[in-house]
């Protein structure tokens, strides 16, 4: 990557393998989406003239703020006219503000589109009990809403709240007591034990095992 400095200029060059990192500071957002926008021109004519590529699919961007109120603003930052995507590690989707309300999100998105399957399933004239209904659940849909509970655990327990309900949801559905019972009747009914304590006794194994690795 010698040169490049002579592209982004000013510009620190450290060590660099299959990565590039752009980083920039303004109180003006559109001042600093252009300033971002002009040095990604110049470094993709400086790959071309090199016969080096950029993968777009794998551009990420993010704006850290102490403005809540642009929580949720997607910078206009793109490469090779295509949008930058929020960042993620291993699917866990990053935010600024370090709540994991994105990650939350997502995980809730794909629960509710998943627990149409126990719905669909024992709205039929299938015979299938409540075990096969209890199965289905806790192998395609609990293990999404509790991936990534190690880091998310600590954020606000409304956010936590919600996840929950989905749970909530899927045991009312398995056990057909919906909207008639207090929640902690329905969890019983269907042995099934609240997100927070199964997050308690897994962080403690997860963390003792890792702790085992050092001794």
């Amino acid at each position: 990557m010698a040169g490049m400095e002579k592209t982004a200029t000013p510009c620190q060059i450290g060590i660099f393998t299959d990565n590039v990192v752009l980083w920039d500071y303004d109180t003006h957002l559109t001042k600093l989406e252009n300033s971002l926008n002009n040095t990604l021109i110049k470094i993709q004519c400086f790959a071309e003239e090199h016969k080096l590529n950029f993968n777009s699919a794998k551009a990420l961007s993010c704006l850290f703020t102490a403005n809540r109120h642009l929580f949720n603003y997607q910078p206009g930052i793109y490469i090779k006219e295509q949008l930058f995507k929020r960042p993620t590690y291993l699917a866990f989707t990053l935010d600024t503000e370090v709540n994991y309300d994105k990650h939350i999100y997502r995980l809730r998105e794909k629960d509710r589109k998943g627990i149409q399957l126990p719905k669909y399933i024992s709205s039929r004239d299938w015979l299938v009990n409540a075990k096969t209904l209890k199965i289905t659940y806790t192998a395609l849909i609990r293990p999404v809403l509790e991936y990534g509970y190690q880091i998310y655990q600590v954020t606000a327990a409304s956010n936590l709240k919600k996840l929950e309900r989905i749970q909530l949801s899927a045991a009312g559905i398995i056990t057909g007591l919906r909207h008639c019972c207090s929640n902690d009747i329905v969890l019983y009914e269907v042995d099934l034990k609240p997100l927070s304590l199964r997050r308690r006794a897994n962080c403690a194994k997860y963390f003792a095992t890792l702790i085992s690795f050092g001794s």
